[in-house]
């Protein structure tokens, strides 16, 4: 699994690498929630997609996304919004074979190793002992 890097902005695209793939992701805040776009190789491949602790964003193998994004809440379960995104609430990427391993639940899994490359370098947060619930 891969943090993607994000700064506590209401508004802000990053480009990351995850999966062989040349991701896109535009995080942004509204008055109903924070909410993700995403592309691939520049072509839209999920828009508009409300942002839930802990549930997967993409979700579906038809769009042509290897693995999945979910934000994670590492100090309870709330929902996310911009002003935790550099420190509370964390996106992270999940390559197939994670979400393989674990079709239902990712528990208990360890700090990730590898932060996708992007405005902030710092260390995030450990998410130790934080399970993902994949709906």
């Amino acid at each position: 699994m891969i943090v993607v890097p994000l700064q506590a902005l209401p508004s802000q695209t990053v480009s990351v690498t995850l999966g062989g793939q040349a991701c896109d992701i535009h995080v942004y805040q509204r008055s109903t929630g924070l909410y993700l776009d995403l592309s691939v190789a520049n072509t839209p491949v999920i828009g508009g997609v409300i942002a839930h602790d802990r549930n997967r964003l993409v979700r579906s193998l038809y769009l042509g996304f290897v693995g999945d994004l979910a934000f994670v809440d590492t100090q309870g379960t709330s929902d996310p919004d911009y002003t935790g995104l550099a420190d509370r609430f964390l996106l992270i990427y999940f390559s197939p074979e994670e979400l393989a391993a674990s079709p239902e639940t990712v528990p208990y899994w360890v700090p990730p190793t590898v932060t996708a490359p992007g405005p902030s370098q710092d260390q995030p947060p450990d998410p130790t002992g934080v399970s993902l619930i994949i709906t």
